[in-house]
């Protein structure tokens, strides 16, 4: 993914306020982080490694305080970004199971939140089997 990419999302002539971004496959969670940094969209990332999934969220509260530092405005930088450990292939009452032993919450339906989402970036070399299914679901 090139630099250019991101920075054309927020180009283009839509009603900012109102749109919804999901980065399927979300790693660290870079992509959602810049997109959040330059827009005002709620911004979703959702992850199925959980090493990737807790350092987004690590990522997300170094990134909310370097914004903070160049004085960029964040105050509700935090609140529209949701990154999470999560299969977006499942359905909702499917769990992931987690060895930290910390509390779980009800699992988010991706399928519902992929379907509200405007922006859907995915980078799908990293998906080799998943690309017919991931087609057939965005079809249904």
């Amino acid at each position: 993914m090139t630099r250019r990419f991101p920075n054309s999302l927020w180009t283009t002539p839509f009603p900012s306020s109102k749109l919804k971004f999901i980065d399927l496959g979300s790693g660290i969670g870079n992509v959602v982080l810049h997109v959040a940094a330059q827009t005002n969209w709620k911004c979703y990332g959702v992850e199925l490694d959980e090493n990737r999934a807790n350092q987004a969220k690590k990522f997300k509260k170094e990134f909310s305080l370097f914004l903070e530092q160049i004085g960029k405005d964040h105050n509700d930088f935090e609140k529209r970004i949701i990154l999470e450990q999560g299969d977006f292939m499942m359905d909702k009452k499917s769990k992931i199971s987690s060895e930290s032993g910390e509390k779980k919450k009800k699992p988010t339906d991706w399928k519902q939140v992929i379907e509200k989402s405007n922006i859907i970036f995915t980078n799908n070399y990293v998906f080799d089997g998943l690309n017919t299914k991931m087609v057939q679901m965005f079809k249904q």
